[in-house]
């Protein structure tokens, strides 16, 4: 039913001819990579504009090229066509409105007459300026930024240790190597087996197992020994008085 809306909607903007693209980035509670798309037009009854959303799409990244082929597979699937775009929105960043490698950059080299706009919304902007002027919000809004790092950090490892075996095990059938073993595993001797200071056996299924978590003891304690540097006093006084001579100017 919602398809059948949806290319109902899209039948009318194909009438009108001329349309615009809204294009943004967002991500799931999975932190998949996911490109909201919108086309906007005007209705020549009303002379209003209306709004359509297309739908999320995921993207393995959000690097402008990546962005601009969701898009032009979108408009593709929904039978509209490049010639009559004429207008393309987005927010500030690089990889969206820069003028070299951005969305807005490769789609008007493909269509000039497709004129980029920056959103029209400050409403974020404004709000985090406000923050900055009460301590508490501000410090609440530093840790909430730091946990959605560390929550999207996660999944950037998981899925870069992925690209890296499956690279891996290309080259190795490429050059003819060897796969990865586990090494011998040694059982505790039996008269430490009933001790409460004896580590339990663990076995890993495969290889992979065992260098991905090999790999990621590797992170935890790089991003530690960084964490640490940062807590301590030095930096926490220095910090302290940057902050004060920002609100003495």
């Amino acid at each position: 039913m919602a398809h059948s809306i949806l290319r109902g909607l899209l039948s009318e903007i194909g009438n009108r001819k001329e349309f615009s693209t809204i294009v943004d980035e967002a991500r799931d509670e999975s932190c998949k990579e996911q490109a909201p798309i919108c086309i906007r037009t005007v209705n020549s009854q009303i002379l209003e504009a209306e709004e359509v959303f297309l739908g999320l799409y995921e993207t393995s990244d959000i690097t402008g090229k990546r962005l601009f082929a969701a898009t032009e597979d979108v408009l593709c699937r929904f039978n509209l066509s490049f010639q009559d775009l004429r207008g393309q929105c987005y927010d500030g960043g690089n990889n969206v409105s820069g003028t070299v490698k951005g969305v807005q950059a490769i789609i008007t080299e493909k269509q000039p007459k497709a004129q980029y706009y920056h959103c029209a919304n400050r409403s974020q902007i404004l709000a985090q300026d406000c923050v900055k002027n009460i301590p508490l919000l501000r410090d609440c809004m530093q840790w909430v930024k730091e946990i959605g790092n560390i929550v999207k950090g996660e999944k950037k490892n998981e899925d870069g240790f992925n690209h890296l075996w499956s690279e891996m095990d290309s080259k190795i059938v490429e050059y003819e190597l060897i796969f990865p073993t586990l090494p011998s595993s040694k059982k505790t001797p039996k008269k430490l087996q009933q001790s409460i200071c004896a580590a339990p056996d663990y076995q890993f299924a495969s290889p992979e197992e065992l260098y991905r978590k090999l790999n990621f003891e590797a992170l935890d304690s790089i991003t530690g020994e960084i964490r640490r540097r940062f807590e301590q006093a030095r930096y926490k006084n220095m910090l302290s008085l940057k902050r004060r001579l920002q609100l003495s100017q």
